[in-house]
């Protein structure tokens, strides 16, 4: 939202700008800016700010201001079986649920008609030998894929030197693979679906075979475009979403929670088929593909879960992800000496206290 301000410099002619302030008052006001041009010279502009006051009911046209909160946007607290609180509640916004973050980077069909984007190189550790010389990929080029086929890419490096250099890939996108052709190279195979659409950037790195810390990084952009017909496109089973190793303490509440993934992109189920004793397994109440499974640990050692991921169109097709999560003694979590809070007290240095300055 723009609203219009007059600039009033001491060093020339006032003037008309537009500040996108967004709704923030339903009143007139006025806010002073002080900054520093030079060592000689400290002028003071005044920006006077109008915004259009909104009426009770609401503004007309899409303009007015952000009502104030009423009774509707109170936090909701949250159910004790979706966290392992003691001692407070958990709560969270009311309102709709906020669009992921876009962790990759964007790129536009400009960019993709330009080529791929230039290689980044890594100096080699130490002085540098003017006779060694970085490794580097031929013929790689941007590409077009139907979501859908599968894309097959064969990736040989090569050294000046005449050495065989290795190499790996920065990121793999979901359900690719790249597969060693013990032969020097290795294929990148993938068959985007529609949660593919769009570019992606894909970067191999290939290493030199005299000095591992010198490196070159090639990028190729991959465009995936729905096909005429997208009834084509086949239904894959869906996927757990990747898990990183766990550990508890025995006796402690367990809140773990699942994420399926469905490459064709709807919301897949889970399901336990043999749960932890009392156990409880169930949707979470604000993100659909998400699962929270809460139990409570009796026994130490390794207590392994099998989660089922089963298609939302086709519930014959399911793939099964064991996840597992170490339970150790409470002894284990025990330490020697005196707790970090009471060696900084003695110091006189507050740990776990909000500092007011």
């Amino acid at each position: 939202m723009l609203h219009h301000a007059n600039w009033i410099d001491v060093h020339g002619p006032s003037r008309q700008v537009e500040l996108p302030l967004g709704h923030y008052a339903e009143d007139m006001f006025m806010q002073t800016i002080k900054t520093t041009r030079t060592a000689a010279a400290i002028p003071l502009m005044t920006i006077y700010l109008l915004l259009a006051a909104c009426s009770s009911g609401g503004s007309s046209g899409g303009g007015g201001s952000t009502p104030a909160p009423g009774p509707d946007d109170e936090p909701i607290a949250e159910e004790s079986r979706f966290n392992n609180a003691t001692g407070f509640q958990v709560v969270r916004e009311p309102g709709a649920r906020l669009p992921d973050a876009v962790e990759t980077e964007e790129f536009t069909d400009a960019q993709f008609a330009l080529g791929p984007p230039q290689p980044t190189f890594l100096p080699a550790s130490g002085p540098a030998d003017p006779q060694n010389q970085a490794p580097f990929f031929d013929n790689l080029e941007n590409l077009e894929v139907v979501a859908g086929d599968t894309l097959e890419i064969v990736y040989r490096p090569q050294d000046p030197d005449g050495e065989l250099p290795g190499m790996f890939p920065e990121k793999l996108p979901q359900g690719a693979t790249f597969d060693d052709n013990f032969d020097g190279s290795k294929t990148f195979r993938w068959q985007p679906l529609q949660a593919d659409v769009g570019i992606l950037k894909f970067t191999v790195t290939a290493v030199d075979p005299a000095d591992s810390n010198f490196r070159a990084s090639y990028p190729i952009l991959i465009k995936t475009v729905l096909p005429d017909d997208p009834s084509t496109i086949p239904n894959v089973a869906p996927m757990l979403d990747e898990i990183i190793p766990h550990t508890a303490r025995l006796g402690d509440a367990v809140v773990f929670e699942l994420k399926g993934i469905d490459l064709n992109g709807t919301t897949p189920t889970l399901e336990l088929p043999n749960p932890p004793t009392g156990a409880t397994f169930e949707q979470h109440p604000r993100f659909e593909e998400v699962y929270v499974l809460k139990f409570v640990p009796t026994t130490s050692g390794v207590v392994t879960v099998d989660v089922v991921a089963r298609d939302s169109v086709d519930s014959s097709l399911s793939s099964v992800t064991p996840v597992s999560i170490t339970v150790r003694e409470v002894e284990d979590f025990q330490r020697s000496g005196q707790p970090l809070r009471s060696l900084a007290a003695n110091r006189n240095i507050q740990v776990g206290f909000a500092a007011l300055q």
